[in-house]
């Protein structure tokens, strides 16, 4: 069997990430999440968006996060809802490792 190749940052193996965790946060507090994190985890995430939202913003927030409940590197996406709500989406990028493991994928196979 040949291994496959490394997708490049165009391809839709890079592109497609499997969303892990959905949040919502309201008025600065978790409101609701639901996915695969544990309650520790989830709060930690619900905390970084606090953080890192602007007061306001009608924009989107991306970036790779480092949870501490867990030791695991996650891409965040955060986009306003209504009011003062915020929904969170953590993803597990297939680009992060090459090999199976806890909390890793493996490349999709070809």
């Amino acid at each position: 069997m040949k291994t496959p190749a490394k997708p490049s940052t165009t391809s839709p193996e890079f592109r497609l990430a499997r969303v892990q965790e959905a949040i919502i946060t309201c008025a600065g507090e978790l409101w609701g999440y639901v996915g695969q994190l544990t309650a520790e985890a989830a709060a930690e995430v619900a905390a970084m968006t606090i953080r890192y939202w602007e007061e306001g913003e009608n924009g989107d927030l991306a970036r790779y996060v480092n949870l501490k409940s867990n030791g695991c590197q996650y891409f965040m996406y955060a986009t306003h809802l209504l009011g003062n709500q915020i929904l969170t989406l953590i993803t597990i990028p297939t680009c992060l490792s090459a090999t199976s493991g806890p909390n890793r994928t493996s490349w999709p196979a070809r």
